[in-house]
């Protein structure tokens, strides 16, 4: 939630705030071997070091997850890693080698509810990747898949990132009329998650942090 929040809006002091609670949150998870918040934690680490320029600040964390097994769902630590190649490689201003490690995380992922916010992190961060790339096409066809995805699953904030995606496309496509007709939803829909997020703020504690809740909308 701080992470939504914070990089949705470019609140620096709650992506400090969310680097805090996340950096906990892997090193007691991964003692523990909890492997749902190790990887929850460590994919919005990745995340957070993208958006903040720091993608190799994290260096000791990829490593410590390369060695993180779980034989029972080994496609856990494939993603995570796919996904920080893609972010590194994106931050590397790569975007081709971006677009296909993202590529690579859709065929891995088990097909039930649990994976949605993973299918639509990949689906996303490709489309973003051929929009650098100029096949805006192949961009447009991908964000339609990932908010049909976000729809059909209810999931607001994916929607909010989403719709930021297609700014992006159109922005770099040169589209003014998409683009004079999707700033108004986006600011919209922008206010809503807001108050959404303001009122989890509000409510937020440490504790949260030990009932997997902290680190919950990756």
């Amino acid at each position: 939630m701080y992470l939504t929040l914070g990089s949705q809006h470019n609140e620096k002091e709650i992506i400090e705030l969310a680097k805090s609670y996340l950096h906990n949150a892997f090193y007691q998870s991964y003692k523990q071997h909890d492997v749902i918040l190790t990887h929850r934690a460590f994919d919005n680490l990745a995340l957070i070091a993208f958006l903040d320029d720091s993608i190799h600040s994290i260096d000791k964390e990829v490593a410590m997850m390369r060695n993180f097994k779980n034989p029972s769902e080994p496609w856990r630590q494939y993603v995570s890693l796919m996904m920080y190649n893609a972010r590194k490689a994106t931050a590397e201003n790569n975007p081709g080698a971006a677009a296909e490690y993202f590529n690579k995380i859709l065929p891995v992922l088990p097909d039930n509810p649990g994976t949605v916010r993973y299918r639509i992190l990949a689906l996303k961060g490709k489309a973003n990747a051929l929009a650098q790339t100029g096949d805006y096409r192949q961009a447009k066809q991908t964000l339609d898949a990932a908010m049909t995805l976000a729809n059909r699953y209810n999931i607001k904030d994916a929607r909010l990132a989403i719709m930021g995606c297609y700014k992006y496309l159109y922005t770099l496509k040169g589209d003014k009329e998409a683009l004079a007709e999707i700033e108004p939803r986006l600011l919209a829909l922008q206010d809503s998650v807001r108050l959404h997020c303001r009122c989890q703020f509000l409510q937020i504690s440490p504790v949260l942090l030990h009932q997997h809740k902290v680190v919950g909308n990756f």
